[in-house]
């Protein structure tokens, strides 16, 4: 598929405009770390403050299906886009694990109802999500953990997310780089303690640490300026030099964009190491 580079160019350009409006009427930014390249702002971040789901009231309780008294493991990969998600790496995957020998039923679900999702959610062992995710627990994951079922994704910034946050803080999850999710897969289809494991403590963190109520009182003290330091991310600490998809096409993306408009096209002027990171992982196209 050709880029168009002057629409990137563009695109960026406006997006960075439009941040630097926000930033200058805006009395409190809710963002998250590596995904805030183009702000020069402090921010409160979204990590911390929660990310609440509404999960219909029939299933509060977190009805989970009892252990399937069967040997085949029900995966399941419900995609809002399939090429943003990864859906065709995770296919093949699958299908490389399955010709293994393991008995593997892969639910892949894809402009269904909301209940749908809900009702497969609830009948299968575990779900993997997505390829090239920046947070550990986006909102079908945090589905997933209302029934105390794991979720598997890969993402770069899973070698990050330690150095910026305490374990507490961390949505427990199996994120893992992007070229580990073969290894991954394979683990939970055949450790079921592993993936209980981290079902449970999922499911904990969704109802205790991201429920509606705490998510509200965080945003009250944000409207009263009862604002915790620890919630405050100064910008000019993301050094994330990846992205929502492979390094490989990140690499031709920054090199000709660079080339074609030069280092001033990435609108990352306030940020001279992460645009020196930028510039260096262009050059890699070489090698």
């Amino acid at each position: 598929e050709t880029i168009d580079y002057k629409l990137v160019q563009t695109i960026t350009m406006d997006q960075k405009k439009r941040i630097l409006r926000i930033e200058k009427y805006a009395s409190s930014i809710i963002s998250y770390l590596p995904q805030s390249h183009l702000q020069e702002r402090s921010f409160l971040d979204l990590l911390l403050i929660g990310l609440p789901v509404n999960i219909p009231h029939s299933y509060q309780s977190g009805k989970k299906l009892s252990r399937r008294n069967t040997d085949t493991i029900k995966i399941l990969h419900s995609p809002s886009d399939m090429n943003i998600k990864g859906t065709a790496e995770i296919h093949k995957i699958i299908a490389k694990i399955r010709n293994k020998g393991f008995k593997i039923e892969l639910i892949s679900l894809n402009n269904v109802s909301h209940e749908q999702v809900l009702e497969e959610i609830n009948n299968c062992d575990f779900i993997v999500d997505q390829m090239y995710s920046s947070t550990p627990m986006p909102f079908l994951v945090l589905e997933g953990a209302y029934f105390g079922k794991p979720s598997i994704l890969g993402g770069y910034f899973c070698d990050q997310i330690s150095k910026h946050y305490d374990a507490q803080d961390i949505p427990p999850s199996l994120y893992v780089h992007p070229s580990q999710m073969e290894s991954a897969i394979e683990l939970w289809v055949v450790d079921e303690k592993s993936r209980l494991k981290v079902g449970d403590a999922a499911s904990s963190f969704a109802r205790h640490n991201w429920n509606i109520k705490k998510v509200v009182e965080r945003y009250i003290n944000i409207v009263e300026g009862d604002i915790p330091l620890r919630w405050y991310v100064n910008p000019n600490d993301n050094m994330y030099d990846h992205a929502g998809f492979p390094d490989s096409n990140l690499k031709i993306l920054i090199h000709n964009m660079i080339d074609m408009y030069g280092i001033e096209s990435l609108q990352l002027s306030d940020k001279s190491k992460l645009a020196a990171k930028f510039k260096q992982l262009g050059l890699l196209i070489f090698t």
